[in-house]
């Protein structure tokens, strides 16, 4: 996600780096976006499959590639939110510049007053 080409989309209310290639892929291929999620149950698993995700492209690839990253991300936040003893992210989820050109030319800034320091691996 912050790597180049990833983009700042709403994430529990805060900008959060976002990977594209979810959106790209169903922009180039017209095939249809179906959120699917394996929560625990018990001792196994319930597989939860969601409706079709409405992806309207306008033909404005860098419009269309942005509100389908941030509709797709609205899936999972949907996902956590029923879910969230269940989330785990292994990095900092809300590493993101404060400007979105600045993550696509690779720079980062810490927001709402978080260290720019590497963390402890």
């Amino acid at each position: 996600q912050h790597e180049p080409g990833g983009l700042p989309v709403p994430f529990f209310g805060r900008p959060a780096a976002t990977g594209t290639a979810a959106a790209r892929l169903a922009r180039a291929t017209g095939a249809p976006v179906v959120p699917a999620f394996l929560p625990r149950e018990g001792a196994g698993f319930q597989l939860e499959v969601g409706e079709v995700v409405d992806l309207a492209w306008t033909g404005d690839r860098a419009q269309d590639v942005q509100r389908a990253t941030e509709r797709l991300s609205a899936e999972v936040e949907v996902a956590v939110r029923r879910w969230p003893e269940q989330w785990l992210w292994l990095h900092r989820r809300w590493k993101t510049p404060s400007r979105p050109s600045a993550m696509l030319a690779g720079g980062f800034s810490a927001p709402l007053g978080e260290s720019t320091q590497a963390e402890p691996r």
